[in-house]
């Protein structure tokens, strides 16, 4: 058997799976949104065939192979410029929450959603659906299950539960819930919002997607990144994530404010991009810390696996906003952890999941800036005890959130489901 042959075979060995998305990476080199196609390539390596279902927007392909992973992207507005609901800074709910008339883009997403899904799953013999997002997702998902019989496995995220509460859209969630087998969840925070909708109707597995362990580069090469963002040799700070209002950059400027007084020459580094990019550099100046903070925007994840490692803390301070959503889990937490950095973060959502305070990290209340410094001041003056909880984080992110671990509950629940089908 050739081996080629002998891929397919073991592609096709444990049966079909369509994970169906809202949020997936547009064309190969985009970077925003990976851990879809993450899971949906470890999936393959369990021995499942997967099929990925996603919105069209402008610029991406109706059809392609992404690292062998075989993706559909479905038309719901012509022109295609109209179609702007999935992607974009900070994905659908932030779009409808800037932008409200976009909700009259919903029923259009809709119907070619499940139309597009009806037609994938009966053309690929699909044995399991796995959608992600609650909505609109897990309601149009439900909706094919119920008319082909086939399992739905639906996996929230945190802030399709978290976020618009509104009566139309609960109940749309527990349409979505209904026609599910099973529900995962990737943190505490989730789950108790996923109970609240069902209470106990159906089973609720916590399954975390997990990050992947990079290796630590070359001495030159951290030498060489320390050298560009710190050159008088201070301290590095890193914070990764969208430029949104919920991940509370505007409090971490002013704790960089704070930090800066005994460690001038301290950096902290912003990987990301979004709609508060502009008020936050304007920040920068109000208080004074421009030479301190350096935008780096979307990095390629070689590059930002780098900084990774480079860095020396973790940082975050992510709040609850009018109309948004906790932080309900945060794949950033796992691969800062991953790479051996304590984590200095607020108590908000299911960071708490992952940040164990005072032994990986620190958590303070949100919106307790000043906390949040003294907390990384501490870490900065007592190296010690900041590489000690460096190491138990990799360890804990080793033992509890890593790729391969969430790519075998994933795949021993859809052979238990589709056994039982």
């Amino acid at each position: 058997m050739t081996g080629s042959r002998k891929k397919k075979a073991k592609s096709q060995k444990k049966g079909n799976v369509c994970l169906v998305t809202s949020s997936f990476p547009r064309w190969p080199d985009d970077e925003v949104s990976g851990f879809v196609l993450d899971l949906a390539v470890d999936l393959m390596a369990e021995g499942w065939r997967v099929d990925v279902l996603a919105p069209h927007c402008k610029g991406a392909a109706r059809k392609e192979e992404m690292r062998g992973v075989s993706v559909i992207r479905f038309r719901y507005l012509w022109p295609e410029a109209l179609e702007t609901l999935a992607y974009g800074e900070g994905g659908a709910i932030h779009a409808l929450r800037r932008r409200p008339w976009n909700i009259l883009k919903l029923p259009f997403f809709l119907i070619a959603q499940m139309i597009a899904l009806y037609r994938l799953v009966r053309r690929r013999e699909i044995d399991v659906i796995n959608s992600h997002w609650l909505l609109p997702q897990g309601l149009t998902a439900g909706i094919v299950a119920g008319l082909t019989g086939i399992p739905h496995v639906a996996t929230a995220h945190g802030g399709d539960v978290l976020g618009l509460q509104s009566g139309i859209f609960a109940a749309a969630k527990r349409m979505a819930l209904a026609r599910a087998r099973v529900v995962t969840v990737n943190s505490n925070v989730t789950e108790a919002a996923v109970w609240s909708l069902t209470r106990d109707r159906l089973p609720i597995l916590r399954i975390p997607l997990g990050a992947s362990q990079t290796p630590v580069p070359r001495p030159a090469r951290l030498v060489e990144l320390r050298d560009r963002y710190t050159p008088a040799g201070g301290p590095l700070l890193l914070f990764v994530g969208r430029l949104i209002p919920e991940k509370g950059c505007s409090d971490l400027l002013a704790a960089v404010s704070v930090i800066a007084r005994t460690h001038p020459d301290m950096r902290l580094l912003i990987a990301g991009d979004g709609p508060e990019k502009a008020a936050l550099e304007a920040r920068t100046l109000v208080l004074n810390v421009e030479r301190q903070v350096v935008f780096l925007g979307w990095l390629p994840r070689d590059e930002l696996a780098d900084i990774y490692h480079a860095a020396d803390i973790f940082v975050a301070a992510p709040t609850r906003v009018v109309g948004g959503a906790v932080e309900a889990f945060g794949l950033v937490f796992v691969e800062a952890a991953l790479a051996g950095l304590p984590t200095v973060s607020t108590h908000s959502g299911g960071i708490g999941d992952v940040v164990v305070d005072g032994e990986t990290g620190f958590l303070v209340g949100e919106g307790a800036y000043g906390d949040l410094a003294a907390a990384v001041v501490y870490l900065l003056e007592n190296p010690d005890r900041s590489a000690q909880m460096g190491g138990a984080a990799r360890e804990r992110a080793e033992a509890h959130f890593t790729r391969g671990r969430a790519a075998k509950a994933f795949s021993d629940l859809f052979a238990e489901v589709r056994k039982k089908s």
